[in-house]
């Protein structure tokens, strides 16, 4: 979770002649990229959050 209140990780590194090189389509799809994998590894951990959640009142009132 510290992760996320950091934005220190959303920061990216290249090298100069690596960033000239690269076509700006290129940079684009690769953010792109990168976003939706950031966007379903949230959604994948808020589903988790959930489940367990829901596993934890089941379990209460099993009891």
């Amino acid at each position: 979770m510290r992760s996320v209140l950091n934005p220190a990780h959303l920061r990216a590194a290249m090298p100069t002649d690596v960033a000239v090189r690269t076509p700006v389509e290129q940079s684009l799809q690769q953010l792109e990229t990168a976003s939706v994998q950031r966007q379903q590894a949230l959604a994948q951990s808020q589903q988790q959050d959930m489940d367990n959640r829901v596993r934890e009142n089941m379990s209460m009132r099993m009891t």
